[in-house]
């Protein structure tokens, strides 16, 4: 038997007696096994947590438990596994459970009849002993002899427990021994016994007062569980307690510094005093340009210092060494290891070799040690222990931890540094995008805006019919390509969840008429047919974002039609189910295009995903379209999904709950459509406006309407040429650009709110842009603006906000 047996899981497994099939095992009253021989597993295979396991129910073995008593008589049971038959005998003991376990044969049941507690505790590889009140042994079993140093066929009945037992433990067993008779029950306690070669033996003692049923009243039974191995580790544990303590301080010191030169500096200077006849030297690595220099270097004076440098022709701190193989093997980890090669290990590729020598002599270095400063695999530094001759062991217990501690602040710190640049450089990069943002925003939106505000032109112009149904699609498919591109420019602002819904009157047939105008000229040169559908008891007027309903539409059927080379484009729009107030429709826009495949439809929604890389070189397209789809359907509370197979076509649809419109409502918005496109010229007599504008379109748009208004316009093409042309003039109004050359609106605005003259000081400002970001509705509100329009400008927008500021304040 060992005297320290193997941990195991489950129980606790020690070897049994060699040459026999018989195994013990000690189990709680719970059933919970404590230690176990090899033999039951041998006779079991997997040893379980519980032994009612090892019975066919846990009725069968609370049966066979509760027959258990006190009287130190076993009992049997058979029962087979693994086909094999099996004796088990068990004896109850205290608080635990006694058992044997033997293959079963007459044999063994005749010899098991008359089994005991001796019997059964004699092979097993903890000391039992049974003594009177008065210490007498009567029985010490053969573990028990071996572990006190006694041979054994030493005559135990000359032995009494307590001349085995120190000074300490004779007093701790005489109270234990006084109340148990007294029939007080006791927890197991630890005792220490003598062993013959004056060594010291600890042990945790089971003790029990045998019953009267045992034939034995009065004497005292013990299992005593050897803890030598803990009580060695107890001591390891006290004798680095102080060091630990050490520890401890650095690790509260370690976490208030802010750089990693104070790391090193600080690290020097805890280890210096526990570093007596070595040289430290402390490295700090960069270990991506694989390299390192010397902080500092410790046990040796200045001058030698001085004198290496001046034979080195360089000052030692300063030099990058390199990061050799040999070293950062021995860097890469906490622990101190020797070099094999010593000194020139470190030397190598690093000094010349003749003054390397010479140092080595110098300062007698005998061995040479490293250990790394590393976290995670990175290397944040290490030191070189240089030991000098009649120098004492290093004391690892206290340096490993250290250079452990000194890691992880110096991987925080480190981490600190890379994410303060990499922030610096995300908010530089932010910059940047938002600044290019804003430049495409106004570059590409002005030509598109003049190319809306010139159709809005023609269309009041009394063109023919043909015209003007070319002309409403132009518009349609204008504003619609503007639409896409503020989505496009502002995508950021759909992923941060900052696109707010507006709630319009939309004309459904009217939408669906504009989609098929806009797309039928894509279609029907290869002979796609586009086809729309409305089912009867669609409401036609509804409520909801006229602008986002579009642009989905508008992405849908785009794609249908591009993917389509032959067959149809069917649009669709059905009701689903509806109340008082609201309306559930499905809209569904369906092709007898390429199709996707089923691997990947659900990765179409995904940013920037086509169907597959040959999608993208045959028909184009960045796999924004269908992402936008999808994040604007999800914000007006819908859900999006596709139905599609390869080579036969694809069908998306989407359901929206919209708000009904009620009839008056219906008639309010037909006039003021009627009033849009017929509007009428108000009294602007005598009213003057000046048009701060550096596009020579966007003015010229602006004059056409103000001639038909007639009212007087007059124009400066920055901010610097608008505050000279107010000193002058007189103006009832200011339109003023925001994005100019030389002085922007905002800042002229600022400069017209802070003049001296309070008629100049309080004119009217309407800020014009073609941002649609609520920032910059924000910044012209904060400089003293009175109003802001988005480009293009809506001819009736601008007339009602002319009408607010020229007529009504003028009245008001």
């Amino acid at each position: 038997m060992k005297n320290q047996p193997e941990k195991v899981s489950p129980g606790h497994r020690v070897n049994g007696t060699p040459h026999t099939q018989i195994g013990l095992l000690i189990e709680t009253r719970q059933g919970e096994i404590v230690e176990y021989t090899l033999q039951v597993s041998e006779l079991f295979g997997e040893v379980p947590e519980k032994v009612d396991l090892f019975f066919a129910t846990p009725a069968d073995y609370e049966h066979f438990s509760n027959q258990l008593e006190d009287d130190g008589k076993a009992k049997q049971l058979i029962r087979g596994t693994n086909d094999k038959m099996l004796l088990i005998q068990a004896i109850r003991y205290n608080e635990v459970n006694l058992l044997s376990i033997e293959p079963f044969t007459e044999k063994s049941e005749s010899a098991a009849a008359n089994i005991s507690i001796h019997d059964l505790l004699e092979d097993f590889p903890e000391i039992y002993m049974q003594y009177t009140t008065d210490g007498k042994l009567i029985h010490l079993n053969k573990i028990g002899l071996k572990k006190l140093g006694l041979p054994p066929d030493y005559p135990i009945q000359q032995l009494n427990v307590f001349n085995l037992l120190t000074d300490k433990s004779k007093q701790k067993l005489h109270c234990r021994l006084k109340a148990m008779a007294k029939g007080q029950e006791i927890r197991p306690a630890e005792l220490e016994f003598v062993h013959q070669n004056g060594g010291i033996v600890p042990v945790l003692a089971h003790s029990h007062l045998l019953s009267e049923a045992t034939g034995e009243k009065g004497n005292f039974l013990s299992i005593l569980f050897d803890i030598s191995y803990q009580k060695k580790s107890e001591r390891r544990v006290g004798a680095i307690r102080e060091k630990i303590t050490v520890l401890a301080r650095t690790a509260m010191h370690f976490i208030r510094l802010n750089s990693i030169d104070e790391v090193f500096h600080y690290l020097e200077s805890m280890l210096k005093p526990h570093l007596p006849g070595y040289l430290a030297v402390y490295l700090k690595v960069n270990q991506e340009e694989k390299n390192y220099k010397i902080h500092a270097i410790s046990g040796i004076s200045d001058e030698r210092i001085d004198k290496i440098n001046e034979e080195l022709g360089e000052n030692l701190f300063q030099k990058e060494f390199n990061l050799t193989r040999d070293i950062q093997n021995f860097l890469s980890h906490n622990r101190i290891l020797k070099h094999k090669d010593g000194w020139s290990a470190i030397t190598r590729q690093n000094l010349p070799e003749e003054l390397a020598k010479k140092l080595e002599q110098q300062l007698s270095i005998t061995d040479v040690f490293s250990a790394g400063i590393v976290q995670q695999e990175s290397i944040y530094g290490g030191i070189h222990f240089l030991k000098q001759e009649g120098a004492a062991p290093l004391e690892r217990e206290l340096i490993e931890p250290l250079l452990h501690q000194a890691s992880i602040i110096l991987q925080q710190l480190t981490l600190n540094e890379h994410l303060l640049i990499a922030k610096q450089q995300a908010e530089q990069a932010m910059r940047e995008k938002a600044e290019f943002m804003s430049i495409m925003g106004h570059e590409i939106r002005t030509p598109l805006t003049s190319v809306i505000g010139l159709t809005d032109l023609l269309l009041d112009q009394k063109p023919s019919k043909s015209q003007l149904k070319n002309l409403h699609t132009l518009k349609f498919s204008a504003e619609n390509l503007l639409f896409l591109i503020n989505d496009l420019l502002d995508f950021n602002k759909i992923e941060a969840g900052k696109i707010k819904l507006e709630k319009t009157i939309i004309d459904l047939p009217g939408l669906v008429e504009d989609l098929t105008g806009a797309f039928g000229p894509s279609a029907k040169p290869k002979g796609v047919e586009l086809v729309s559908e409305i089912d009867d008891d669609v409401p036609r007027w509804i409520k909801g974002d006229k602008t986002r309903l579009t642009q989905v539409l508008n992405n849908l059927t785009s794609n249908a039609v591009k993917f389509t080379e032959e067959g149809s484009v069917r649009i669709s729009i059905k009701t689903e189910k509806q109340s008082e107030h609201y309306v559930y429709l499905n809209f569904s826009i369906r092709d007898t295009g390429i199709g996707i495949p089923e691997n990947k439809q659900k990765e179409i929604f995904k940013l920037y995903s086509q169907a597959d890389l040959s999608t993208q070189r045959n028909y184009g397209g960045t796999g924004l379209g269908l992402t936008i789809s999808k994040r604007l359907v999800d914000l007006m509370g819908g859900n999006i999904t596709v139905k599609s197979k390869e080579g036969e076509g694809s069908e998306f649809l989407f359901t929206l709950r919209m708000e009904k419109v009620p009839p008056e409502l219906v008639m309010k918005d037909k006039r003021q459509k009627l009033k849009s496109d017929n509007i009428p010229v108000a009294d602007f007599t005598d009213k003057k406006v000046l048009m701060v504008e550096d596009n020579d379109i966007n003015y010229y748009l602006t004059t056409q309407l103000f001639k038909k208004w007639n009212l007087t316009i007059d124009r400066a093409e920055n901010g610097l040429v608008a505050l000279k042309k107010i000193s002058r003039n007189t103006y009832d109004l200011i339109l003023m650009d925001i994005q100019m050359p030389e002085m922007d609106g905002l800042e002229a605005t600022l400069h017209i709110r802070k003049l001296s003259d309070e008629k100049i000081q309080k004119i009217p400002i309407i800020a014009l842009s073609a941002a649609t970001m609520d920032e910059t509705r924000r910044k012209a509100q904060s400089v003293g603006m009175n109003d802001f329009m988005t480009k293009p400008i809506n001819p009736a927008e601008l007339y009602a906000k002319l009408v607010r500021f020229l007529i009504r304040t003028e009245k008001d």
